[in-house]
């Protein structure tokens, strides 16, 4: 009985280790990039508020009296160092989006950077 016990985990362990997954080809496993280079407003930053923001800071409801639906209320947001303080959930600061996960740190990184690159209006 014995040797039919151990015949049986023997097959048991050839089976799963041929159809456990693996990875073939490694080089198509792509790492994800956050290109932070030549951000643009309209394209990079515009994007990120209006998935996340605008539905509390938009052109329908502007809690708080924010809005960040076009340039210059996000240069006037920026320019009082509000916005990357509630977007990292910076001590001190209200977190948002409010009642929402953290925006992503790809996203977070582009808004610093932007601010960093002078907060072009392009």
């Amino acid at each position: 009985m014995r040797p039919n016990l151990i015949l049986i985990f023997l097959s048991f362990i050839t089976i799963l280790s041929l159809t456990s997954c693996s990875y073939d080809k490694p080089e198509e496993i792509k790492p994800v990039v956050c290109d932070l280079t030549d951000l643009s407003y309209a394209d990079d930053i515009a994007p990120i508020l209006k998935d996340n923001c605008y539905e509390c800071h938009g052109p329908d409801k502007m809690e708080a009296g924010i809005r960040l639906d076009s340039y210059n209320d996000v240069k006037t947001v920026v320019d009082f160092n509000l916005l990357l303080g509630v977007i990292r959930h910076d001590s001190g600061y209200p977190a948002m989006p409010d009642n929402r996960p953290k925006l992503d740190q790809c996203s977070i990184d582009k808004i610093a950077s932007w601010i960093a690159q002078g907060t072009k209006d392009n």
